[in-house]
């Protein structure tokens, strides 16, 4: 028995480092707790006979709907100021899922499913009627595409950020036994009944219907940093077929890729929110080159306004997007980060990745003659734009 005690210490030892790995990387996928941010609180409701923590901001003349679905261990609280960012343009709803803050313990499946149709009532509930513009982070999103699948006449468009994908995490019962037994330690009972269903829910978006008519911006954090160290503690399926299986998912949708971190939506507030405003617009018309549409400068104006106005929230950069079509069809985007009250337009021929040092674009294949030049001349028309604004 001493010697069976001691062949067991090892391995226990081992658990214990993978459970607190694992707690901090809930922790990390939950965010720093952020701040409280001005404006309304979240309400607790009684709907469907359970209770509901919820946090809507109204915009009546708006039409669509933003919904945030947050991922493993999130809040409402950890989508920080997106929301209030976002309510100048729409009507915005953020809950918390059955287990999670206020609301009621889970007594109902945790797959992606009952997730979703739960949603459904509460929106139903509190009057919120479609279209509805799904943000999903993480976990989050892989049930924003289940939503998106199974109801599309209901969606405008999808903004996943960091999101999982259909058959990217294992099975649970595939994970190495000191991880499932780390995760039981770390992990809430609502919090692993929604891990043992990920491969349950993303099959089941898999056998639903594509959405690639449907608008969908993927932010994608790729840390550029030397110290950046990937963890996946054998839950994550990171086989080359796997990789271009998920890469192939959604050919038709934006990708933004920036050095932030998992949390992006607290990192980069900011870039989140513009993602959502694209596609919360209504496509513009289709004009022949050279063509000025007769509410340029009343669009210029607005986007000088509405820049400046995010900056005095958060302080948090402005936007630039840039789209690419490579040969297979699928259509790239990357956006640089500015600080500044206009938003400026970057040449179509470049994909660029935002970097966490000066936040100033990586641009491929130009010298550095090339970038002065470019800058100069964005200079140049910042200063026509600063002058039309006024």
């Amino acid at each position: 028995m001493p010697r069976l005690l001691l062949s067991a210490f090892p391995a226990c030892l081992i658990a214990c480092f993978i459970a607190c790995s694992l707690a901090a990387c809930a922790a990390s996928d939950a965010g720093p707790v952020a701040a409280p941010v001005a404006g309304p609180a979240p309400v607790t409701d009684t709907i469907g006979g359970r209770r509901v923590e919820s946090l809507t901001i109204r915009q009546p003349d708006a039409r669509a709907v933003v919904v945030f679905e947050a991922g493993s261990r999130g809040t409402i609280r950890t989508w920080g100021t997106v929301p209030q960012l976002v309510s100048r343009d729409a009507t915005v709803f953020a809950y918390n899922r059955p287990g999670y803050g206020n609301s009621s313990a889970a007594v109902t499946p945790r797959d992606g499913r009952t997730i979703v149709e739960e949603l459904r009532q509460v929106l139903r509930t509190k009057g919120l009627q479609p279209p509805y513009v799904l943000v999903g982070h993480s976990l989050g999103g892989l049930y924003m595409q289940l939503f998106a699948r199974a109801y599309p006449q209901e969606v405008q468009g999808i903004v996943l950020v960091e999101s999982l994908y259909p058959r990217m995490v294992k099975k649970t019962a595939e994970f190495p036994l000191t991880t499932r037994l780390a995760a039981r330690l770390a992990f809430s009972r609502t919090v692993w009944q929604e891990i043992e269903r990920i491969d349950e829910t993303g099959e089941a978006v898999l056998a639903l219907d594509g959405i690639d008519d449907k608008p969908m911006i993927r932010l994608v954090n790729v840390p550029q940093g030397a110290t950046a160290i990937p963890v996946d503690f054998g839950a994550f399926r990171m086989d080359a077929d796997t990789r271009a299986f998920v890469k192939g998912l959604y050919p038709k949708s934006k990708r933004v890729v920036a050095d932030a971190s998992h949390q992006m939506q607290l990192d980069a507030p900011a870039l989140v929110a513009q993602a959502i405003r694209e596609v919360l617009a209504p496509p513009k018309p289709v004009r022949s080159e050279g063509e000025r549409h007769p509410d340029h400068q009343a669009d210029v104006g607005r986007i000088g306004r509405q820049a400046a106005a995010d900056r005095d929230v958060d302080r948090a950069p402005v936007i630039e997007t840039v789209g690419k079509t490579r040969h297979d069809g699928a259509e790239l985007g990357a956006q640089s980060v500015r600080h500044g009250p206009v938003i400026l337009p970057r040449p179509a021929d470049r994909d660029m990745v935002v970097t966490e040092a000066d936040r100033d674009p990586v641009v491929d294949g130009e010298s550095q003659a090339d970038v002065e030049a470019e800058r100069i001349g964005r200079r140049n028309v910042a200063e026509r734009l600063a002058r039309a604004i006024r």
